[in-house]
Order: C-alpha cells, then structure tokens, then sequence
C-alpha cells in the first residue's frame, strides 16, 4: 500500500452591463453572466474553509478554477462550480492537477479534454474524473518511478484504460472501474438528507448508525445525547485542528453494507475482464470508496475465474479523517495471492501513521452521507453528501465506527475504543 499526503486571481472576460432598462433576465446572455457571479462568489466562500480543513491553499485553488474556466466545457464549468461546495472544489482542484501532471508524462491534453467534453452528464463525467484522477495518482508517489499509457492499444478494439511502464521494462495493464453507489446506496442518502437539519449539532461533530433497509429514527433522548458529545468532541479538537472545531456536521451512517458492494465489485470484474484482450500483466483497479475492507476483496480474483495473468486488485482513492487537516492520497494493491492478514505501507509522509489513518477506514462503514456547515445561524453549507453524486472526491470519517457496530463485517481496529450507550 502507498499513502502520500498533499496539502493568480481568476480572471473573467466580462461585457459591459447594460443599463438596468435593457437588461432582460430571459436573455441567455445575461443568465449566463448572472450564474458566473455567482459560482464566483460562492467558490470565493468555500476557499478559506478549503484551506483550514482540508489543507488547500486559496491561490492554488484559485489557479484551478481560471484553468478550468480556460477549457469553455460549460457542463464541467456547471457541475464543479455552479452550486460549489468542498467536494466539487476538491474536484475540479484535482482534475486540473492531474490533467497537468498526465501532460507532463507525454498524455494529449486534448485527448484528455475530448474525455470531459464526451462525457455531458453528471453520470457520465464523474466516472472520467476519477479515471483522469485514479491515473494521476498511479504515476505520482515520490518514491515510484513509473510512466503511464492511457488506452494505449484502442485501435484494436479491447484494451485496458492503462498501462505501468516500469525503467526496467516491466510493463502492467490497468483496467479501471469506477464503482459508485448503487440505486439502494442512493436512496439512503437521500433519506439522510431529509433528516440532517433535525440531527445537525448546534456544535461539534456528530455521526449516528443506522441500517440500509430500516427506516431512519433518532429519539429525542438520544439526540439530545448526540448533541451534548459533539459538542465536548469540538473543544476537544481545539487543540489538533481549529478548523474541524468550529464546524457543524452530522454523518448518518449505514451498516452492513459490504456484502452488496462485494457483490457489485465481482460484476464488475466480470466486465472488466471482457474489455482486456492481452496476455500481459494485468490488474484491476477500483477508485476507492471505502466500500467493504480491502482484505475481503482478495478472493474475488479467483471467484470470477480470472486468468492467471491478473495479479492483482487495486483500489485508489483519497481520504480526509478528523482531526487531520488534509487530504491524503491512498493506492493499495491486494495481490491475488496475498496474505490479507500482512500489509506493507509504503508512505511518503510517515508509514505508522498511514497505518493508523487506514485503520480508521478499515474498521468503519463507507456509506455516510454526510453534512458540514459553518458556524453561526447564517453559516454557509460546506459539504452536502445527499446522493446529488454517485462518485464522491474523498473518503471522510469524522470518527472511527465503535467496535459493537464494526463486527462482523469490520475489523476491529486498535484506534477504536469506544461503545455506543445502551
């Protein structure tokens, strides 16, 4: 497993207003400068709290943003910047990034653009950005020197979306899928979604557990319990993070759904399989949503009677745990033959503490739709986890799952060591 951590103005052309008498709010025109104020102005909001919970600095978002605005895909302009919040800042921060970097190793940018620009829907291009993304992170970890092909072979019809080439002349083919939530997933979170005013603590943070096929119910006593811990959990953050202390957010959890998304990861597997037509090295890749923990993975390989040349699985994706303030970068690969019982950290910043942060994942559920808001009655709505996306940027956990909810699903991590009241 690899972890790393990462932590000019933008400039609009404007035509002159008219006056107030001429102008008319059915003008396409005038709709379009009208929406370009304001994704401005409420990107302009969300870069300090960029800054203080995630460790994005605001010039580098700023950079992006003019960048992204350059390409003219007004649908990807619609998606990342029209209705913004930290997601879809990260988003469009590292979708510029990555687009860069993939360049930088001899990539089209142009063919990476046709990518985006093909894909209209919000369906459709969120599958791109985490494949653009996914690739970017392959070829990025400071201590792997490797050099990267997109869809090096498409002209004969099947072929893997990547492939490794290594300074030894070790060559691996990457097949890669990004599996989302499921129509059930999606629907649990917007049911979350409708209770998030009612379970938002007045401060703090504050996660609650449920179930995917049970109704969604919190008494009045529990929630007022709920509200009393998140708020001691908030002056307790004061001292590791200023900014996660002085946030409102509630995650509304449901358990055990690894099973259904082991199931969806072995369909895709079948399908990735069909789109492979070499007898070289390959691998599978999944952008990684925390779905089920990485070791339950390692028989899926062998389930789906996949040839011997696929080695392997790989999830890669980012994550951001309280009270940590920025986004860290985790590409773990599951040997086909691996001990699941044995995992090597390879990080770039500190191997014990990725293991930690790990830990934290492996041990709590991936599906948690989830609200962050400022402080104060007025304040701005950061992050809004309520099944508008399928794919999401980052993986976030205010705090590790307790172990009586972990089992039997989870492993139990030595991070985790408190219980639920009875």
């Amino acid at each position: 497993m690899r972890h790393e951590k990462f932590s000019c103005p933008c400039g609009s052309s404007r035509r002159p207003l008219e006056p107030r008498s001429r102008r008319v709010s059915g003008d396409p025109l005038y709709r379009s400068h009208l929406c370009h104020r304001r994704s401005v102005s409420a990107v302009s909001q969300l870069l300090p709290w960029a800054d203080q919970l995630l460790g994005l600095e605001t010039a580098r978002c700023e950079e992006a943003e003019a960048v992204l605005r350059s390409w003219r895909l007004a649908h990807v302009e619609a998606e990342l910047l029209d209705d913004p919040d930290l997601d879809t800042l990260v988003a469009a921060l590292l979708l510029v990034e990555s687009v860069d970097a993939l360049v930088a190793q001899g990539v089209q940018r142009t063919k990476l653009l046709k990518k985006l620009r093909d894909a209209k829907s919000p369906d459709q291009f969120w599958p791109v950005w985490a494949e653009i993304r996914a690739a970017a992170c392959l070829i990025g970890h400071p201590d792997v020197d490797v050099r990267i092909e997109m869809e090096a072979e498409r002209v004969r019809g099947r072929h893997a979306d990547f492939r490794l080439i290594y300074p030894d002349g070790g060559r691996v083919a990457v097949e890669f899928k990004a599996l989302g939530l499921s129509d059930t997933e999606l629907a649990w979170h917007k049911r979350a979604g409708e209770h998030f005013e009612d379970l938002l603590p007045p401060l703090g943070l504050s996660t609650v557990h449920g179930f995917l096929d049970r109704p969604i119910r919190i008494s009045s006593a529990r929630r007022a319990r709920g509200f009393k811990n998140s708020a001691i959990l908030s002056r307790r953050l004061k001292q590791h993070s200023r900014g996660w202390a002085s946030v409102r957010g509630v995650a509304i959890v449901a358990r055990q759904t690894e099973q259904e998304y082991l199931l969806r990861a072995r369909a895709r597997i079948e399908y990735a399989l069909g789109q492979l037509n070499t007898a070289e090295e390959c691998a599978v890749a999944f952008w990684w949503s925390n779905g089920s923990p990485l070791g339950a993975t390692s028989g899926l390989l062998d389930a789906v009677h996949a040839p011997p040349n696929i080695t392997g699985l790989a999830f890669i994706g980012q994550a951001v745990a309280v009270p940590w303030s920025n986004i860290s970068i985790f590409m773990t690969w599951v040997d086909r033959e691996a001990n699941t019982a044995e995992v090597e950290i390879n990080s770039g910043v500190d191997d014990r503490l990725a293991g930690l942060f790990l830990d934290r994942f492996e041990s709590s559920s991936g599906l948690r739709p989830t609200l962050v808001r400022a402080p104060g009655r007025d304040g701005i709505t950061l992050l809004r986890r309520d099944g508008r996306r399928r794919i999401l940027p980052f993986n976030l956990l205010f705090d590790a799952d307790p172990r009586k909810l972990a089992s039997p699903f989870r492993p139990p991590s030595p991070v985790q060591n408190v219980y639920l009241d009875e």
